[in-house]
This record gives C-alpha cells, sequence and structure tokens, in this order.
C-alpha cells in the first residue's frame, strides 16, 4: 500500500484516534477471539456482582451512531459507558476510550484537549443539547449529538474557533445529520440560556411615601424585595415578595437627627433553567473523555434602585398679633402666635411617629416708647427690654405667651420674635436651613400694646375745687365788706 502523504497522514491519525476500531479487531479471526476474551470478561463481571463485590471500571463501547461519515473516514455517535449512559467524546486528537473508563464525575468545569477552559455558558449549552438530545440510540441524532459537542472541544473547534461551522465539518455534507444538527444548534441557542430581566424603580409621592414598582420576566417568578431607608407601609417590614408589576407602597425611615435620607431597593430573582453549567465526565486515562448530559440547573438576577439624596430640611415661620392693643397698668401683656412652614418650605417635619419636631422661638417685648414706634427691620440699639418669652412650638398651630410680663408704666410696647438654628436641639438644627435665622420686624402694629397713662383720683378733684371755691368766696365778703366802709365813709364826710 502506498504511503500516504504527510496532511493525509494527519487527518487518518484525527480519524483513528476520534472513533475508529482498533486494527487488532478488524481481522475476523482476531474478532472471534476478541469475542471470545469478553465474553469470559462478562462472565467474570457477572460472578463479581453476584458476589457483591465492587464493580470495576470497564471500556467504553460504540452506542448508535454513523461510521465513515466524517472528512476522515471517521464515525460519528455516542459510546456506551460502563454504566450503560451514552456519552460523546471531546478529544477528536486522542485514542477511542477502549480502557478503563471511570465515572461520571460531576464536572463543573472542563478545560479542552488544548488547555482552553469551557466557560459557563458552554457547558450549560453542552448539558442542555446532551440532555435533551445525547441518550438517543437513533445513528442520526447520535451523530448530529456528536457533532453538536465537536463544535466546542474538537481539534477543529481549536484550529477555526468554537461554533457552529467547527461541528458541521464533521459531517461532510451529510443532509439527513446536517438537518438534525442545525435543530439542535437552533433549540440550544433559543432555549439553553434563559434570558430573565428585572428592573425597579422608586416614585416618591412625598419626602417619605411613595413606591416601588417591579418589572421581570419570566413575569411568573417569584422574587424578594428589600428596602433600605424605607420599609413597606402595610406591614412595616423591610422585605416583601414581588413578581412582575407589582407595586409595594413603602415609608421612608430617616433618622431624626439626619436632613436628608435616601431610600434603595434590590430585588433578586432565582429561576430555575432546563441546564446546569456542568455536564457529567467520564475518563480513560489519556484516551478520549466522553461526557453526557448532568441536571436542570438555577438561574440568579436582581435588580436595584435608589433615590437621590431627600433632603428634608424646613423654614419654620411665626406671625404674631396681640391679644388686647390696649393694656391696663397692671394687666399682663399676651401675645398671639401663629406658627407655620414657610411658603415654597417642605412641611414641617414630622418624626417616623408621626410627631412634628419642636422648634424653640424667642420673643422680646421692647418698650415702653412715649410714641408709637417706627416699623424697621431691627430693634434700635438702645430700645428698653420690657420682658422676654421662649414658647417651644410643637409644629404649627397657634400658641399663646404666658401672662408673666405685667403693664407698669405707660406707652408704647411692640413684640420682636425670632427663630434661630442656634437656639434649637441637635434633632431640630439637622433639620433647618443650614445657619437658619428668622425674626420678625420692629414696630409691627398688629405686635404693638398701648398702656395709657393713669387717671386722677375723682376724691382729690373735689378737694381741689372746694378750695378754690372758698377762697373766691372770702375775696368777695371782703370786697363787700370794704366797699360798705367805703361809702360810709363817704357819707361821714
Amino acid at each position: 500500500m502506498p504511503r500516504p502523504t504527510a496532511r493525509r497522514a494527519q487527518r487518518q491519525t484525527e480519524t483513528s484516534r476520534m472513533t475508529s476500531l482498533p486494527d487488532s479487531l478488524a481481522h475476523p479471526s482476531r474478532l472471534r477471539r476478541a469475542l471470545a476474551l469478553a465474553l469470559v470478561f462478562l462472565a467474570l463481571l457477572a460472578g463479581s456482582a453476584l458476589l457483591d463485590r465492587p464493580q470495576r471500571a470497564a471500556a467504553a463501547t460504540h452506542g448508535a451512531g454513523i461510521a465513515n461519515i466524517t472528512p476522515d473516514g471517521g464515525y460519528l455517535g455516542n459510546f456506551i459507558a460502563q454504566d450503560g449512559s451514552r456519552g460523546y467524546c471531546i478529544d477528536s486528537l486522542r485514542d477511542w476510550p477502549a480502557g478503563a473508563t471511570t465515572g461520571p464525575e460531576v464536572a463543573g468545569s472542563l478545560t479542552t484537549s488544548w488547555g482552553a477552559a469551557i466557560d459557563a455558558v458552554t457547558l450549560q449549552k453542552l448539558n442542555f443539547g446532551l440532555m435533551r438530545y445525547g441518550d438517543t440510540a437513533d445513528p442520526v441524532q447520535a451523530a448530529a449529538v456528536a457533532a453538536f459537542v465537536n463544535a466546542y472541544t474538537s481539534e477543529r473547534a481549536h484550529q477555526v474557533g468554537a461554533g457552529h461551522a467547527a461541528g458541521s465539518h464533521y459531517i461532510n455534507g451529510n443532509a439527513d445529520v446536517a438537518a438534525v444538527y442545525d435543530a439542535i444548534w437552533a433549540d440550544v441557542e433559543a432555549n439553553a440560556i434563559p434570558n430573565p430581566t428585572a428592573a425597579l424603580s422608586i416614585e416618591m409621592s412625598s419626602d417619605t411615601a411613595g413606591a416601588v414598582r417591579v418589572t421581570s420576566t419570566p413575569a411568573g417568578v417569584a422574587g424578594t424585595l428589600v428596602l433600605e431607608g424605607a420599609v413597606v407601609a402595610e406591614t412595616g417590614a423591610q422585605h416583601a415578595e414581588v413578581t412582575d408589576g407589582s407595586v409595594i407602597p413603602i415609608q421612608g425611615t430617616p433618622a431624626d437627627d439626619t436632613g436628608e435620607y435616601s431610600v434603595a431597593a434590590s430585588a433578586s430573582f432565582a429561576l430555575e433553567t432546563p441546564a446546569s453549567a456542568a455536564v457529567l465526565l467520564y475518563t480513560t486515562g489519556d484516551q478520549q473523555r466522553l461526557i453526557r448530559g448532568s441536571t436542570p440547573g438555577e438561574a440568579e438576577f436582581a435588580a436595584s434602585a435608589s433615590t437621590a439624596a431627600i433632603p428634608l430640611q424646613f423654614a419654620p415661620v411665626v406671625q404674631t398679633t396681640v391679644q388686647s392693643v390696649t393694656v391696663a397698668p397692671g394687666e399682663p401683656f399676651v401675645d398671639v402666635v401663629t406658627a407655620a412652614a414657610d411658603e415654597g418650605s417642605r412641611p414641617w417635619r414630622q418624626r417616623l411617629d408621626g410627631s412634628y419636631l419642636p422648634v424653640t422661638a424667642h420673643g422680646v417685648l421692647y418698650g415702653p416708647f412715649a410714641d408709637t414706634p417706627a416699623r424697621s427691620s431691627l430693634p434700635p440699639a438702645d430700645a428698653p427690654v420690657a420682658g422676654e418669652h421662649t414658647l417651644v412650638l410643637s409644629g404649627p398651630g397657634e400658641y399663646r405667651t404666658e401672662p408673666t410680663t405685667m403693664a407698669v408704666d405707660p406707652g408704647y410696647y411692640t413684640w420682636v420674635w425670632t427663630i434661630d438654628a442656634a437656639l434649637q436641639d441637635a434633632t431640630t438644627a439637622a433639620s433647618l436651613p443650614a445657619g437658619y435665622r428668622v425674626a420678625s420686624d420692629f414696630g409691627i402694629v398688629e405686635e404693638t400694646h398701648r398702656v395709657p397713662a393713669p387717671v386722677r383720683p375723682a376724691p382729690e378733684l373735689a378737694r381741689t375745687s372746694a378750695t378754690s371755691d372758698g377762697t373766691a368766696l372770702v375775696a368777695l365778703v371782703l370786697l363787700v365788706i370794704g366797699s360798705g366802709l367805703g361809702i360810709v365813709s363817704r357819707r361821714v364826710r
């Protein structure tokens, strides 16, 4: 027989290592002797089983497939391992697994014969194709599955890159096998790796109230929502079970002593997949390894979202009006204070229990002044102070000063009220704008009292009147007497 060219020799070597029977079994007489030896071996194996002894590793044998189909005239199909399972070769340049085959072992990672690691996605595709199509006695389907495995693990895949073309190379134009191969390939690409998705959005309707919306596919997959900076409004818990389309009302939980906070949400889902990223592996020394399908798997996917920082600061203000414009001496000065959040400000902040943060307001009563004081943004430097009052405002509403400052001196008195961040406790100060201070004008008419001068008592006026009248009467009498004496005198002369 003429010596083959080097290229054909290499191709024949690959073919023989992939799938061909050893030459020792090609001659009929040798084949009969081999069969006889095999029968003896099987008898011994059966006896071992009867004696309840551990089963020793045995060689894999050809299963379903097509001989002489590859470009080099090799076999394309599956092999039957010692446990009766059908596996497929992954080392095309090695000899077929005629030696003692061990396994199977779960292989969550796999390296090709040229040292390249097979990634998890490819392992999942291999497992899917082997689970769905690999356990077959149909020679055409078995050949198509073998080509599918070769697409990722063979020397051809090493040379030209893993993919459809690398597997198709071994089919060598066989239309029947190619049709099944293409169908297997399309099914694996479409269904082996699920593509679940999830998305969350947080919508706040106020500083502390809002909702989380969940979008996920597949729609029926349940997940767990976990909140940070908020709780589920209905339950007060930080987690909830969700599916596609869930809308979870939430309540923000900012710390009382912080001026801003944010809300974050995450959701995790677990989806059962038709194939895990693992195969079952059989080994036969330095001969070809076999793989077959393993088990279904589980895919985890998640989504998250968070809000920007939510400011909680507000601007409290007060407006006042005196209870009485005129205050008699000896009566108290009382001012009516109305507290609210400034227009355009956030609402008066509430604690988690619903109560309002307290705000301290400081009032100064200036006076007396001889005339109505002129309005100005600041009190005069020498303005006298008649009294000072502090109100703790426990939220928006109306308050009155304690009647502790009494009217004494007549004149005009006017109130000035101040809210200063420096006068607040740390919790309230954190919820006010930095350096916050607001004060009412000096001399506001609605914040001004008048104390009239005292009126003289009536008895004192009577005494004054009587004294005056008596003096006049004496003078009149003396005049009359004097006049009479004059007349007499004139008459005497």
